[in-house]
């Protein structure tokens, strides 16, 4: 796992690559209510897009708390920007 970029705070968010169901993902990773509360509105504007995801939005990957339930995260496909 690479951190691509990090909250004011480490513990409130975190962006990483990862690879998921064998692609390569951007990973947020929300730990505080605040953050939580975006990436739950992120994933779910995503799901909204879902026509559109592959084209001209990244795909959706999975979503979800983790098993311990203090973090929620969003996982996309990454898009390398060159």
């Amino acid at each position: 796992m690479h951190a691509l970029a990090r909250g004011m705070d480490e513990v409130e968010l975190c962006v990483c690559l990862c690879s998921l169901f064998g692609k390569v993902a951007a990973v947020r990773l929300a730990t505080n209510n605040a953050a939580i509360q975006d990436a739950i509105l992120e994933a779910a504007v995503y799901e909204r897009l879902e026509h559109l995801q592959g084209q001209c939005v990244p795909c959706l990957l999975a979503h979800g708390f983790t098993l311990e339930g203090n973090a929620y995260f969003v996982a996309t496909e990454f898009i390398e920007v060159r």
